[in-house]
């Protein structure tokens, strides 16, 4: 069993059986955030940002994202507003053995055409530079 994925099951009372809930299988790490009833679900195993239509209960995948840098498992998302704000984590080597790790923002429009989420690079920037690492991102509105 693989011990760091998480397992969302739920229990049907007719069937008598546990069965996984499709919506939440890739719901791993906690990176995921809702915006307009579409779930956004950063994968770092895949660099594709998903999405999950939550009252059709289909995943696809944000279109047009093509040139995103290639952030890592441990990167990170939120919705911000009507933007999503995605924090990727990228290894890097230097000259040596060590890994260096840069922490980039990215925010990122969405709209809905012909049926399919498209989203744009509003903006990408390198925010840190070193060793660092992303543990939590949350939204604080003053």
């Amino acid at each position: 069993k693989d011990v760091f994925k998480k397992t969302y099951e739920d229990y049907k009372l007719p069937e008598s059986k546990w069965e996984m809930d499709e919506i939440m299988k890739y719901h791993l790490w906690g990176n995921e955030c809702v915006m307009g009833n579409v779930l956004y679900v950063y994968d770092g195993y895949n660099y594709i940002l998903r999405t999950c239509d939550l009252k059709q209960r289909t995943w696809g995948m944000v279109k047009g994202l093509e040139n995103l840098p290639l952030g890592d498992y441990l990167s990170k998302l939120v919705c911000c507003g009507n933007m999503l704000i995605l924090f990727l984590r990228i290894l890097d080597r230097d000259d040596t053995i060590v890994w260096k790790r840069k922490i980039w923002c990215v925010e990122i429009s969405v709209e809905r055409r012909e049926g399919q989420i498209w989203g744009k690079v509003e903006c990408c920037d390198l925010l840190l530079d070193g060793h660092f690492d992303i543990t939590k991102s949350i939204v604080v509105t003053l």
